[in-house]
C-alpha cells in the first residue's frame, strides 16, 4: 500500500492516524511517499477505520463551524479529502458532506456544481440532496453544542 504526501498530509491535519493498522515507512524525500505492507483484510479495515475516524472528524468540524457561523476548519476539509479518497461505497454519504461543507463555507458556486455534479451522478434530484445537506448541516450543529 502506497500513500502520497497530500494524503498523508491531510491524515495529520484531521488527527487521524494511518499507521494504527499498517507500519508505514516514507521512502525519502526525493519522492514523498509512504510505503507499507498489508493484506487484503488490513487494507480493508484500514480504509473502514480511515472512513469513520473522518467521518467523526468532520462531522465535529462541520458542527463547530456551524455554531460559530464560520467557515470549515482546515481539520474538516482534511477529513473531507480523506472521506473522498477512502470511502468505497455509499457515495451518498460522502457527496452530503461535501455539499454541507461547501454550504457552510458559503462557497455557493462550488456548492451549485457538487450539487449538479452529484444529482447526475447519484440518479436523484438536486433539491433531495439540497434538503439533505440542510439536515445534515442541522444535526452536526446541534451536536457541536
Amino acid at each position: 500500500m502506497a500513500a502520497g504526501a497530500a494524503f498523508v498530509q491531510a491524515a495529520e491535519c484531521a488527527g487521524v492516524r494511518l499507521d494504527a493498522d499498517i507500519a508505514f515507512a516514507p521512502t525519502g524525500q526525493d519522492a514523498p511517499v509512504w510505503i507499507g505492507l498489508a493484506t487484503p483484510a488490513d487494507y480493508a479495515g484500514l480504509r473502514s477505520r480511515l472512513v469513520e475516524d473522518a467521518k467523526e472528524v468532520f462531522d465535529k468540524a462541520l458542527g463547530d463551524a456551524a455554531g460559530n457561523d464560520a467557515p470549515l476548519a482546515d481539520q474538516g476539509n482534511a477529513a473531507l479529502l480523506l472521506l473522498r479518497r477512502c470511502s468505497p461505497t455509499r457515495r451518498d454519504d460522502v457527496a452530503i458532506r461535501q455539499l454541507a461543507g461547501a454550504r457552510q463555507s458559503k462557497e455557493f458556486n462550488l456548492y451549485r456544481r457538487l450539487l449538479i455534479g452529484f444529482s447526475l451522478e447519484l440518479s436523484a434530484q438536486e433539491s433531495i440532496l439540497d434538503a439533505r445537506a440542510g439536515r445534515h448541516l442541522a444535526l452536526a450543529a446541534r451536536q457541536s453544542v
